[in-house]
């Protein structure tokens, strides 16, 4: 079956289809927390195309999260006593952005002072009982 290209895309372009390496390259970054690149070649794909998939499950992932409002509501109303806020820095190359601080200087926006490293934060907020929400 063709796969169809919408009419504002350029010609002579491959046309992206899912596979399962995709999602399964992002479960494996987030739980061993190895560089991407050789996680990757061990899918068999480029180091730009593993990093593109990363951003690509990301996007998605943070797309379907609740904001932390609505969790805390829902967990409220679930009866819960209290939640856990975690986090974990991944560590990871290519951050070169930039953020201004309140005071005007330069800064990283992808340093962790408390680590003393560059990487990405992610956080998560769960129930007593582990289970994300």
């Amino acid at each position: 079956m063709p796969q169809c290209r919408s009419p504002s895309s350029r010609t002579r372009t491959r046309v992206s289809s899912p596979t399962p390496t995709r999602p399964l390259l992002v479960h494996v970054w987030f739980s061993k927390g190895e560089d991407i690149a050789l996680i990757g070649a061990g899918f068999g794909i480029s180091r730009a195309t593993s990093y593109r998939y990363l951003a690509e499950g990301i996007a998605v992932l943070n797309a379907q999260a609740e904001d932390l409002h609505t969790a805390l509501r829902r967990v409220a109303d679930d009866g819960w006593s209290h939640v856990i806020l975690d986090g974990k820095l991944f560590d990871c190359d290519r951050l070169t952005e930039t953020t201004l601080s309140v005071k005007g200087e330069t800064n990283d926006a992808w340093y962790s002072g408390k680590h003393r490293d560059f990487g990405a934060n992610v956080q998560s907020v769960t129930r007593p009982d582990g289970l994300p929400i």
